[in-house]
């Protein structure tokens, strides 16, 4: 009778409650979630309660006249996978499947399988992909470093040499860091960089890296294994930070030219070596100061003068001066022949 009456109440329940059953059901069903990219397919899964399992069946069709047929053992976690090598002309349907605890096997949505298409790249991305192609490149944050790098690069606003990467990796940290101004330019330099930094390039760094982001998004979104979502989100945020970081840039350099010039009128800016002899180049921040008076340049606890008039406006002058052991082995040299010198005097006198 207790048997009769529990078949009934589930019979009452499959007709009155058709909703309960279906929602019984989609809580074992695997969400699937398909991204079409470049020749790819992102394939993302995610479980209403996850199971204790470790890998998933992956199966694939481009028919649904045809039969699924096993692609690849996949692991759980992380929660994707890329299907790449497709063409763009057909459409690819997928299942996952895993068989539970209790021994029944759990699939995706198998009455509307998840599909997509790749997609085709065009002339004009393929282009600008193949800039990059060949650049180690493992996500969003690195992407958007060399498209900085590339826009200040192709500026031609910075002297030659300049290290634009270091520049580069400081736009798009998440650390604010004073840029070492004074380590990377001589003195004569950070004055021009004040109206270089003036360029409109500052300005549109950020709509242009958005922009490049915008086009490579088809190919590099899927070989990131990033979901729209997370690709908008990154990018944007990688956009703000272009943004603060330039503006925290001008404080700084602002900052150091402030102190730069309230340093004493000369600064030595730039030292360079040869074989018998120094180069040291000198910059007069304050030439106004300096006029009718000397400068003393002290070198291995020698003390060396030059005097200059320099009126106007910033100067660079170079002093040359030779190696202290040159100098002390001519002060010798001299004395030495002063000394045969005199001797000789001596000896001319006495003879005569």
């Amino acid at each position: 009778m207790i048997q009769k009456l529990k078949i009934i109440g589930i019979l009452l329940i499959l007709c009155f409650c058709p909703e309960y059953v279906q929602s019984n059901q989609n809580q074992d069903r695997i969400q699937v979630e398909i991204v079409p990219g470049v020749e790819s397919n992102l394939i993302v899964w995610n479980f209403p309660e996850p199971p204790e399992i470790d890998s998933l069946i992956l199966f694939r069709t481009e028919s649904l006249r045809d039969s699924f047929q096993i692609l690849k053992i996949i692991p759980v976690i992380p929660n994707r996978h890329l299907d790449d090598g497709l063409s763009s002309k057909n459409r690819y349907f997928y299942k996952l499947t895993y068989h539970g605890a209790d021994g029944q096997q759990k699939s995706s949505d198998l009455d509307t399988p998840p599909f997509g298409r790749p997609l085709k790249i065009n002339k004009h991305q393929n282009m600008i992909i193949n800039d990059f192609i060949h650049k180690n490149i493992n996500n969003i944050e690195s992407l958007i470093t060399i498209l900085i790098e590339k826009q200040i690069s192709e500026s031609n606003i910075l002297p030659t040499g300049f290290n634009t990467k270091a520049l580069s990796l400081l736009l798009s940290s998440n650390f604010k860091s004073k840029y070492p101004w004074f380590g990377h330019f001589p003195v004569r330099d950070i004055f021009q960089m004040e109206t270089k930094l003036e360029n409109e390039l500052w300005q549109n760094i950020s709509n242009q890296v958005n922009q490049k982001m915008e086009t490579l998004r088809p190919y590099y979104r899927n070989k990131f294994l990033v979901t729209p979502q997370e690709w908008t989100k990154r990018v944007e945020k990688g956009v703000y930070l272009i943004e603060e970081q330039i503006n925290y840039l001008f404080l700084s350099f602002e900052d150091e030219l402030e102190l730069l010039k309230k340093q004493e009128p000369v600064r030595v800016s730039w030292l360079r070596f040869e074989e018998n002899r120094n180069w040291v180049d000198l910059s007069l921040i304050s030439p106004g100061q300096l006029f009718e008076k000397d400068i003393t340049l002290i070198s291995n606890e020698k003390v060396r003068n030059s005097q200059l008039g320099v009126p106007g406006a910033v100067h660079l002058v170079n002093i040359l001066y030779y190696c202290f052991t040159t100098f002390y082995y001519l002060l010798l040299l001299v004395r030495t022949c002063l000394l045969v010198f005199t001797t000789r005097l001596q000896l001319f006198t006495i003879c005569c």
